[in-house]
């Protein structure tokens, strides 16, 4: 069960400097618990016919999957998704308290992991996004971030 689930846009705790509001934003705060996941991506699901984001529902939650799931494995404490819609441009910030930093590997057939940042970045050059992280000054973690410039579906907000 989620701690809290925020369907009001309000800036994120993580970096009150670097994530601003806007209309369309959802907030999750969850523990670092694999069934949580599952949470998140349907939250996404919800949220994205909304602001005429459907098309693109599948591409975001790859993309909050891999960055939670890292988070989860290589964090600590709750962890932060905000998933935002604003200029043109879909940002998935996963926010955790660990002090490392993530690392794409180059992994050969044989392993079993290791496989999420390479396709995540595969993903950015595709759509001609960014994937960043950034420290928070006012508590210890980082945030890790995927923007990518998505058009509205042909249809409109649904």
């Amino acid at each position: 069960m989620p701690v809290k689930a925020s369907w009001v846009p309000k800036p994120s705790a993580t970096n009150h400097r670097l994530i601003t509001p806007c209309d369309q934003s959802i907030s999750y705060l969850m523990r670092p618990e694999p069934v949580q996941v599952s949470r998140v991506r349907q939250q996404a699901r919800r949220a994205l016919p909304a602001w005429g984001l459907a098309e693109h529902a599948e591409l975001a939650e790859l993309i909050i999957t891999e960055l939670v799931t890292n988070a989860i494995v290589h964090g600590s404490g709750l962890i932060e998704i905000r998933l935002a819609y604003e200029s043109g441009s879909l940002t998935v910030y996963v926010y955790d308290q660990g002090d490392g930093r993530p690392v794409r590997r180059h992994p050969n057939g044989d392993w079993e992991y290791g496989r999420g940042l390479e396709l995540i970045d595969g993903l950015v050059a595709l759509y001609g996004g960014i994937r960043g992280v950034f420290g928070d000054d006012d508590r210890r973690g980082k945030t890790v971030f995927v923007t990518l410039p998505l058009t509205r579906d042909p249809e409109g907000i649904r």
